[in-house]
């Protein structure tokens, strides 16, 4: 029972019907800026942002995803390239090199000889099957999946932003946290484990192919840095923090600009977890220098 309601809800509304419905339609007549990475981008007021760049001729889109990292965006870079935007954002943070995703990172294996379950029944995804969410979240988004197909309402108040197709924001992003109560809720978490070494780290590598596919086709990328908590960083391993700076090192070298936003915010009153700034008008400042990113880039 647990693993078919797994299946049957795990990202149902917000990767599998929300993505599709994107990406069926005809942006042939637009010049498109997409901004991806995962819920810390997906954060960001969208709204905003391209309302203050379609005086400039572009749209933009956040196309930020829950828990998102490389190796999983790799799955879909090739139909966001196929809608020919002018320009990606990415963010990322040393969240997105952690982050175990169960997707395999494709490489030159062969086949496998015997069928998989996947292929006889395409319509179950084993990559999203994970035991370890607990039951009661796993009801909860049964119910939620229920009223939001069925009823059109959702039992956590999520909307969908017109410029964030393929998110649901929670009513929790409208809200500030105390700096107490931020602390509280980090310390209540499972502390992160170290970065695996990034030659053998599968979201570093997918973030390269990814890097590569896009200049490959002529797509111009900005990378920047995502905003954290000043409690994130206080407990900081030393290690991962050398990794990280190691990453975006050899980014750069890849011709791609790397702007910083990781410690930026660190010390205001912003946030309604440690990693997410608010979408609030007191969190306004972190979209505004996001535009402010894109319009210099355009203007350049």
């Amino acid at each position: 029972i647990l693993m078919g309601f797994q299946l049957w809800t795990k990202s149902t509304i917000d990767i599998f019907k929300l993505q599709e419905n994107f990406f069926i339609q005809d942006f042939s007549d637009q010049k498109k800026i997409f901004i991806i990475g995962s819920s810390e981008v997906a954060n960001l007021n969208a709204t905003l942002i391209n309302d203050s760049v379609i005086p400039y001729g572009f749209e933009v889109y956040d196309l930020g995803l829950a828990a998102d990292n490389p190796v999983e965006r790799l799955q879909t870079i090739d139909r966001i390239i196929s809608l020919q935007p002018n320009l990606i954002i990415y963010g990322i943070g040393i969240r997105d090199f952690i982050e175990i995703s169960n997707i395999e990172l494709k490489t030159d294996t062969p086949l496998h000889p015997l069928p998989q379950v996947q292929d006889i029944y395409p319509f179950i995804n084993l990559n999203n099957f994970n035991l370890l969410e607990s039951p009661k979240f796993i009801s909860l988004k049964v119910i939620n999946s229920i009223l939001f197909d069925f009823l059109g309402i959702s039992s956590t108040e999520n909307i969908i932003k017109d410029r964030t197709p393929f998110y649901l924001h929670g009513s929790d992003v409208y809200h500030v946290k105390s700096n107490d109560e931020i602390i509280s809720d980090y310390n209540t978490r499972p502390q992160f484990p170290d970065m695996q070494s990034l030659d053998s780290n599968q979201n570093f590598v997918a973030l390269l192919k990814i890097l590569e596919k896009l200049h490959q086709n002529n797509i111009d990328v900005i990378v920047f840095t995502t905003p954290k908590h000043h409690v994130y960083f206080e407990n900081l391993s030393s290690f991962n923090k050398e990794t990280f700076e190691q990453s975006l090192s050899i980014i750069s070298t890849t011709g791609v600009p790397v702007y910083r936003f990781d410690d930026k915010y660190a010390q205001q009153n912003i946030w309604y977890d440690y990693r997410h700034v608010v979408i609030d008008e007191v969190g306004i400042i972190f979209s505004e220098d996001i535009l402010n990113l894109i319009i210099d880039h355009i203007d350049s």
